[in-house]
C-alpha cells in the first residue's frame, strides 16, 4: 500500500518572480545598443507591475482609488525602488560576468 501523496505546495512568490525575470534574460543580453535598454525595461516594468502591483503588496485591502495621498507617496517610493532593483537584476556585474574575479570583489 502506498502512502497518500501530499498536495503540492505552491512555489514561493520570490521564486516565481525570479523565474519571471530569468525568462527575459536572453532578451536583455541580446541587446547590443545600450540605448535600446529603455524599451526592454519599459516593457518589463509594465509586465511586472501589471502582475505584481506595489499597492496591492503594501495595502492589500484598499482599492487604489481609495488610497490617501500619503499612501500614494509611499507607493511611488516603492515603485521607484522596485524599478531600481529590477534594473540591477540585469545589470549587476555578478550576473553579467559570473566568472570574472573582479565582479566578485
Amino acid at each position: 500500500m502506498s502512502a497518500p501523496s501530499l498536495p503540492m505546495r505552491p512555489f514561493p512568490l520570490r521564486y516565481i518572480q525570479e523565474q519571471f525575470l530569468l525568462s527575459r534574460s536572453d532578451e536583455f543580453f541580446a541587446i547590443r545598443d545600450p540605448s535600446q535598454r529603455v524599451f526592454f525595461f519599459s516593457a518589463l516594468f509594465s509586465r511586472w507591475f501589471a502582475r505584481w502591483p506595489e499597492e496591492k503588496a503594501m495595502f492589500p485591502d484598499t482599492p487604489f482609488h481609495k488610497l490617501t495621498p500619503t499612501q500614494l507617496g509611499a507607493v511611488g517610493v516603492a515603485v521607484r525602488k522596485r524599478r531600481k532593483n529590477l534594473m540591477k537584476f540585469y545589470t549587476s556585474a555578478l550576473r553579467r560576468y559570473p566568472r570574472c574575479p573582479k565582479a566578485r570583489g
